[in-house]
């Protein structure tokens, strides 16, 4: 459940908060404001199974109806990467917004004054749930409470978030440090991947094809890998048989 949850981090997260005066100019001229703070997964029966801290920097763009925020959920024992969500914003209120990683969608409805919004609701897609989603801004903080349902309409778990906003020096900080882990850690899944490859390699009867490692971790690092690597990456384990039957008989380069 945790592993979907992250999947589809943004789309549950924020859902088209925008709340202009909160946010500052920053030296390129740019309206920007910052928040960090806590979220919680629980389940339907009131049992909490997450508490992680949540960091999303926003930018608002009013004279082209756009907002474009980063969000990183620092869950313990999970890649801290980054998700980049863009919105587009109707004269009425009404937006739509995509997360650029997975291609999720959602729309939602702002209330308030035009960029000076006060709460907003939102639907979503997460693979074949749904995400629904209120939100407020209430003195400095924002607060947000989502749940998720399955296909049939059952609750799996809800979301609570509270986050309180953060100067943008420090904001930026913490992004440049995330920025830094989400390297290393997909450096190092990345070594995973290519020694399990060259591995499968010679079980597969392929051992002809000989992999370079800086090549390897190169071509992995810059996600352009071939079908192999794509399966490689998300086949777990080390046995090499859901990697065959992954890879379908096309040769690993």
């Amino acid at each position: 459940m945790l592993k979907l949850f992250c999947l589809g981090l943004t789309m549950v997260l924020w859902a088209g908060c925008a709340h202009q005066p909160a946010s500052t100019m920053d030296s390129d001229g740019k309206n920007i404001s910052c928040y960090l703070g806590e979220s919680r997964m629980v389940l339907p029966n009131g049992r909490r199974v997450a508490k992680y801290q949540t960091l999303v920097r926003r930018v608002l763009m009013p004279e082209k109806g756009l907002i474009g925020e980063a969000v990183a959920a620092m869950i313990p024992g999970r890649p801290q990467g980054v998700h980049l969500v863009g919105w587009v914003v109707q004269d009425d209120g009404s937006f739509r917004f995509k997360e650029k990683r997975s291609g999720s969608e959602g729309r939602g409805q702002l209330e308030g004054k035009p960029w000076d919004w006060h709460g907003w609701t939102s639907t979503s897609r997460l693979g074949p749930d749904t995400v629904k989603t209120e939100a407020s801004l209430k003195g400095g903080s924002l607060v947000a409470k989502k749940s998720i349902h399955a296909s049939d309409g059952t609750l799996k778990f809800r979301l609570h978030d509270r986050l309180s906003r953060i100067s943008l020096e420090n904001c930026n900080r913490r992004f440049e440090r995330l920025k830094k882990d989400a390297h290393t850690e997909a450096k190092a899944r990345c070594e995973r991947a290519c020694d399990k490859l060259k591995r499968c390699e010679a079980k597969l009867g392929r051992e002809k094809r000989t992999l370079n490692r800086a090549y390897c971790e190169d071509t992995c690092l810059r996600r352009t890998q071939s079908r192999a690597f794509r399966c490689v990456m998300h086949t777990e384990g080390k046995d090499c048989s859901k990697l065959a039957i992954c890879v379908d008989g096309r040769a690993i380069d």
